[in-house]
């Protein structure tokens, strides 16, 4: 399997060779690439450690000159408030409202009345409740938001809170990498998959399983230029530039399939002309051959003319 990675990074032209892998074969590399990207995702919540200075800041000007506060565990306001903060996005839901507000919003954990969702994805569809302000922290029963600053005991409790979810963090943010990563893997080969088949016809000659798993193991470079785009935070045109140079592994072995095929196109060809140059010469030498037997019968009809010549002297 390790020479299946290097070759599909660095000589993907040898991909073709691993045409025949069985189906278990390919969902376990895709698995284990997938691995790269899910543990690249982690990094940031693996080092997480609470509120800095700029998130209380940015928390107590928002809920500054409000009316927000938190009353017997609950959380009351006239309005909605999204504070987007350095590791995590927080939205404290007005009273009365609802989640489907949050729609279009990148937004990790939801505070409505008297609970708290954590947030998978698209909020709609992956709002989880996770548990009450009240069983979470005493100290959050009664807080009058519009009065903390960024020195309060407030925060204090807060980041307890956010620091207990961090191994959910982690993991969330691992699978959702991998998944990610493999989504990647399959719609790269499938996009170069459909390209080829319906300009190049490749499905009439090879068999349509093996082409696409060839193809996901040329995508193994993609998966790698992400996990450092994530690892290394890299961003602008310098990410564009290593994704579209990741994908010159799937431009390589398209090429080397496209050769091989024209070069069994050509080797039907010949085979085809030869059998026909062969039928040619069948008929030519069939020919010579009755001409030859006519002109020794015509030789025989002479010799036979003299002897009668002669007898009738």
């Amino acid at each position: 399997m390790f020479k299946l990675f290097r070759d599909s990074i660095f000589n993907p032209k040898n991909i073709i060779h691993y045409r025949a892998k069985r189906i278990g074969f390919v969902l376990l590399y895709m698995l284990i690439i997938s691995l790269f990207l899910g543990f690249s995702r982690i990094v940031g919540p693996l080092k997480y450690q609470g509120l800095n200075y700029n998130d209380k800041l940015k928390i107590s000007r928002t809920f500054k000159d409000t009316d927000a506060r938190i009353a017997d565990g609950i959380f009351i306001s006239s309005n909605t408030y999204i504070i987007e903060l350095s590791d995590v996005n927080v939205a404290f839901i007005k009273t009365g409202g609802a989640i489907s507000e949050l729609s279009g919003n990148a937004v990790n954990i939801i505070i409505l009345g008297d609970k708290i969702y954590y947030v998978v994805g698209v909020v709609n569809a992956s709002a989880v409740e996770l548990s009450t302000i009240s069983e979470l922290s005493g100290d959050l029963q009664n807080v009058n938001l519009y009065n903390i600053n960024e020195n309060s005991e407030f925060f204090t409790s807060i980041n307890n809170v956010l620091l207990s979810f961090k191994p959910l963090f982690i993991g969330t943010y691992f699978v959702i990498g991998m998944i990610n990563a493999i989504i990647e893997m399959l719609m790269y080969a499938l996009i170069t998959y459909l390209f080829m088949a319906v300009f190049y016809r490749v499905g009439d000659y090879m068999k349509k399983g093996q082409l696409f798993k060839m193809l996901i193991f040329a995508t193994t470079a993609v998966i790698i230029a992400e996990t450092l785009i994530s690892l290394l935070s890299i961003g602008g045109a310098l990410s564009f530039i290593m994704i579209l140079a990741s994908l010159i592994p799937l431009i390589v072995l398209e090429r080397e399939i496209m050769k091989r095929i024209r070069m069994k196109i050509l080797g039907e060809s010949l085979m085809n002309n030869s059998s026909i140059i062969d039928k040619v010469n069948d008929i030519i030498k069939k020919t010579q051959d009755e001409k030859i037997e006519k002109d020794d019968n015509d030789i025989d009809y002479d010799a036979d003319q003299d002897d009668t010549n002669s007898d009738s002297d």
